[in-house]
C-alpha cells in the first residue's frame, strides 16, 4: 500500500515538494494497548492499520518505494518463538528466563559470523548465553532499491540468563551491559583506512556495516526499517503470523528532518518513539557527558563509567539520544513514568495551583538534570508500562480514545481506529506537559493527574528539597542552614550531581543568583559532602 503520489517526496535536502503543506512534515506516532492483561493475537493488526493510516506523515526517497523509516514495538511473541524453536528441537525457557535481541548485522558472511561471535562473548561475560540464532523471515520484494542496497542481515538472538543472574531488573541490567560491551567492540568493526592510513570517510558498504542492536530485552522486541508504513508487515513475515500475540503495539512513521534516513534511525527505539525535535539537544548531551565520571548506582555495582560511557551514541538522532538516557534511568531503578517526568518536565515554575507534592518533585529533579525540550510527542514502553507524553511546548498533537472493550489507542491524529460512538468510553487529547499511561500488569488506565500524583507520592521529595534548595522569596532563604548536612537523605539520596552552574552558586561566598530562580545551598562542613552519583537510583527495585 503506497501513499498518494503527492507524498512521494525526498527528504534528503530537507525541502518541501511543491504544493505540500507544512503540517505533513512531522512523524506519525502512537500506541494501542489492551486493559485485559492478556496477550491478544488481534491487537497487532490494529496497530499496523493505525500505522498505515499515518503513512502520509512519512518521507519517501527518490525511488518512490523507500521510506524514511517505519516500525513497531511489541511484547516478545512467545507463542510464535516457541513454535519456531521447537521445529529445530530447542525448548524455549520460562518467560522470566530468556530475552530476545533484534540485530542488524553486516551482510558479508564472515563479518556476519564475527558479529554473532562478538555478541555471544559479550553475553558470556555478563553471565548470559545465546541459546539460538534465528534468521528473521523477510520478503525482500517489499523493499525499494535504496532500502535494499543498505539492508542489514536481520537476526534474532534468544538469550538465556545463567544461575548467577536473577530474573527481573538484574536480568535487564545484565542485558544492557552485554549490549554496551558489544557496541564498544563493534565500533571498530568496519574501521577502513584511506590512502594516507587515516580512517576512510563516508559510510561503510552494506556488507561491512557496523552491527547494531535494535532491541535487547526480556519483555519487548522492535521491528523496524527503511520501509513504507504499509509495507512493514509485507517485509517482516512475523507481523502476519497468527501466533503473534501482544498486549500493546507502539507504531512509528518517520519523517526525517535533521538526519539522513538509515535502518538504525528508524523508530521506535528501545523504549520510545518520538515525533518532533529536541531543541535543547547540545546542552542536554553536554550535561550528560559532564556527569559520566560519577556514574554509580548503589545496588548495581557492575555499572561503571568505563562500561557505559558515552551514555549517548553520537551517531544517533536526537530521538535516539533521548532514548539512550531514558533507558539508563529506567535501569537505575525508575519506571518510565518517573524518568520522563524528570527528563521532560512541564512548565511548572509559574503554575500557582500546582499540587505541592508535584512541585516538590519538579524542584528536586531540577537539581539533577536539565529539561529535554521539544516540540516532542513521546510514546514509550518498558514492557510493563505503555504511555504517551507531551513536552511543555505542546506543539505536537496527541489524541487518545478508550473503548468500553478495554482497548486504548493514542496517536498523532484522530481516525487511526474506527469505533462506533456507542463503544467509546472516553475521548481526549494531551495538552502541554501532560501524560497518560496504561499499566499492562494490572489493566489500569491512568490520566495525567493520576500519573503525576502517583509518581510524586513515591518519595519524600518535599523533605529532600527543603534540605538542598532555597528560593529567594521563601522566609529565611538568605541565611538558613541545612539541618543535617544531607544525612536525612538516606537511604535514598539524590544520586545525580547538580548542574555545574548550580553547584557553584551554592559555594560559600559565591554570588547569590539574581534571576529569581532556585538557590543551591552549600553542604554543611561536617560530615564531608558525599561524592555525587549519576544516574539517580530509586533504591532497591523499581520505583
Amino acid at each position: 500500500m503506497h501513499p498518494h503520489p503527492r507524498d512521494h517526496r525526498s527528504t534528503l535536502d530537507g525541502g518541501h515538494a511543491a504544493g505540500l503543506s507544512p503540517e505533513h512534515d512531522a512523524c506519525g506516532v502512537g500506541f494501542v494497548a489492551t486493559l485485559s492483561g492478556r496477550p491478544d493475537p488481534t491487537l497487532l493488526a490494529v496497530g499496523l492499520e493505525a500505522l498505515r493510516r499515518l503513512r502520509h506523515r512519512g518521507g519517501v526517497a527518490a525511488d518512490g518505494r523507500t521510506g524514511d523509516g517505519a516500525g513497531v514495538m511489541t511484547e516478545i511473541p512467545r507463542r510464535l518463538l516457541a513454535r519456531e524453536l521447537a521445529s529445530r528441537g530447542v525448548r524455549l525457557p520460562a518467560e522470566d528466563d530468556f530475552a530476545l535481541a533484534a540485530c542488524f548485522f553486516p551482510t558479508a558472511p564472515e563479518a556476519e559470523r564475527r558479529a554473532q561471535r562478538l555478541l555471544e562473548e559479550a553475553c558470556r561475560q555478563q553471565g548470559l548465553a545465546v541459546l539460538a540464532w534465528r534468521p528473521v523471515p523477510v520478503d525482500l520484494d517489499a523493499l525499494g532499491p535504496i532500502a535494499a542496497a543498505s539492508r542489514p542481515a536481520l537476526w534474532h538472538a534468544v538469550i538465556v540468563r545463567g544461575p548467577r543472574v536473577a530474573p527481573g531488573l538484574a536480568f535487564d541490567r545484565a542485558l544492557y551491559l552485554a549490549r554496551r560491551a558489544f557496541e564498544r567492540r563493534a565500533a571498530a568493526f568496519v574501521q577502513r583506512e584511506g590512502r594516507d592510513g587515516a580512517p576512510a570517510a563516508g559510510p561503510a558498504p552494506a556488507g561491512l556495516r557496523k552491527p547494531y542492536i535494535a532491541s535487547m530485552s526480556s519483555r519487548t522486541v522492535v521491528y523496524k526499517g527503511l520501509v513504507m508504513a504499509g509495507d512493514l508487515d509485507r517485509f517482516y513475515r512475523d507481523l502476519r503470523d497468527p501466533d503473534f500475540a501482544t498486549r500493546f503495539v507502539i507504531f512509528h512513521q518517520r519523517y526525517s528532518t535533521n538526519t539522513t534516513p538509515t535502518w538504525e534511525r528508524a523508530q521506535p527505539f528501545r523504549l520510545l518513539g518520538h515525533n518532533g525535535e529536541i531543541n535543547t539537544l547540545q546542552g542536554n548531551v553536554n550535561g550528560i557527558a559532564a556527569r559520566e565520571p560519577w556514574l554509580r548506582v548503589p545496588d548495581w555495582p557492575e555499572l561503571a563509567p568505563a562500561a557505559v560511557a558515552p551514555v549517548i551514541d553520537p551517531e544517533g538522532s536526537d530521538s535516539a539520544m533521548l532514548d539512550n538516557v531514558l533507558e539508563l534511568l529506567v535501569l537505575a531503578g525508575r519506571d518510565p513514568l518517573h524518568a520522563l517526568l524528570m527528563l521532560v518536565p512541564e512548565a511548572w515554575e509559574k503554575v500557582a495551583d500546582l499540587p505541592p507534592a508535584l512541585r516538590d518533585f519538579y524542584r528536586f529533579h531540577a537539581c539533577l538534570t536539565e529539561p529535554w525540550d521539544g516540540p516532542a510527542a513521546l510514546i514509550f514502553s518498558d514492557g510493563r508500562w505503555v504511555g504517551a507524553r507531551l513536552d511543555r511546548n505542546g506543539l505536537r498533537p496527541l489524541r487518545y480514545t478508550v473503548l468500553k472493550s478495554g482497548l486504548v489507542v493514542a496517536a498523532s491524529e484522530a481516525g487511526v481506529l474506527d469505533a462506533e460512538p456507542a463503544d467509546v468510553e472516553e475521548h481526549g487529547k494531551l495538552g502541554p506537559g501532560q501524560m497518560i499511561a496504561v499499566d499492562l500488569a494490572t489493566g489500569r488506565f491512568l490520566r495525567d493527574g493520576e500519573v503525576k500524583a502517583e509518581v510524586a507520592a513515591r518519595r519524600p521529595y518535599g523533605q529532600w528539597v527543603r534540605q538542598i534548595v532555597r528560593y529567594p522569596d521563601e522566609p529565611g532563604a538568605e541565611d538558613a542552614a541545612p539541618a543535617s548536612g544531607g544525612r536525612d537523605l538516606e537511604p535514598d539520596p539524590p544520586a545525580m550531581a547538580p548542574p555545574v552552574h548550580a553547584r557553584r552558586a551554592g559555594r560559600p561566598g559565591s554570588q547569590a543568583p539574581t534571576d529569581g530562580r532556585r538557590r543551591i545551598r552549600a553542604p554543611a562542613p561536617s560530615p564531608p559532602p558525599r561524592s555525587p552519583r549519576w544516574p539517580p537510583s530509586a533504591g532497591p527495585g523499581r520505583s
